[in-house]
């Protein structure tokens, strides 16, 4: 029972204007394009330094070469090559 609802009778209300503008952001980037490119520079600038700076968590290395595993002349050493 909603008793303070009211159901409006007026429906002559003004849209907003919801028209996708795409001179609208045109003009905002070239009025902008300085801070823009400045912002994506130093951001990239602080990824560089954060890459080079970084301590490697895991580093790979291969095990020492075991007799039979990879090895190429098996068969001439059954041969008593």
């Amino acid at each position: 029972m909603n008793v303070g609802f009211r159901i409006p009778t007026n429906l002559d209300a003004e849209q907003a204007e919801r028209a996708f503008d795409l001179r609208q952001y045109l003009n905002f980037v070239w009025r902008n394009w300085l801070f823009i490119v400045a912002v994506t520079a130093v951001a990239f600038l602080i990824g560089i330094v954060n890459l080079v700076r970084a301590v490697p968590l895991y580093t790979a290395s291969t095990p020492r070469a075991r007799r039979g595993a990879f090895d190429f002349d098996l068969l001439g050493r059954l041969r008593g090559g």
